[in-house]
């Protein structure tokens, strides 16, 4: 995967994820419009949800942090 094709993606997680639509589907259809092997990049879809997940702890850790 080039880094080209993995801004796209991380673009793609990035815009879906707050969305009430599936950002894991729009992943995997748009690695197939790529043409990249779908089954090889579930470590890299993982990874762009730990970073979904990441940036929503650090956004949110003064309220974390009040709870």
């Amino acid at each position: 995967m080039s880094v080209q094709d993995a801004l796209i993606l991380g673009a793609i997680q990035g815009l879906t994820e707050f969305l009430p639509i599936s950002s894991s589907g729009h992943l995997v259809l748009a690695e197939s419009f790529l043409k990249l092997p779908v089954q090889s990049l579930k470590g890299f879809d993982i990874a762009t949800h730990v970073g979904t997940l990441f940036a929503l702890l650090v956004y949110f850790w003064a309220d974390f942090w009040i709870l």
